[in-house]
């Protein structure tokens, strides 16, 4: 019959039922990597809803935005001189 240990107040089996842990270790491992996963697709959950909001409300497509012309000095200088104000 296995011996029963007991380390940091949790009670292991040791023989042949062993393996680098007591099953309740192993469950609480696994039930931390669980969690912390779920945390994390809630927060790109949360991102993906405000990206699609923004975009919803900005009217980005998604698409590349209109490169505006830029104004040349002459041009400037004549806009300016015409009192023309962008």
């Amino acid at each position: 019959m296995p011996e029963d240990k007991i380390e940091n107040g949790k009670e292991t089996l040791q023989g042949e039922n062993s393996q680098s842990g007591s099953l309740v270790d192993r469950a609480e491992a696994a039930a931390l990597r669980i969690e912390a996963a779920n945390k994390r697709t809630e927060e790109l959950y949360k991102l993906n809803q405000e990206t699609e909001a923004r975009i919803r409300l900005g009217g980005n497509t998604g698409a590349s935005p209109i490169a505006q012309k830029e104004e040349t000095s002459k041009e400037y200088a004549d806009r300016i001189m015409k009192n023309q104000v962008k």
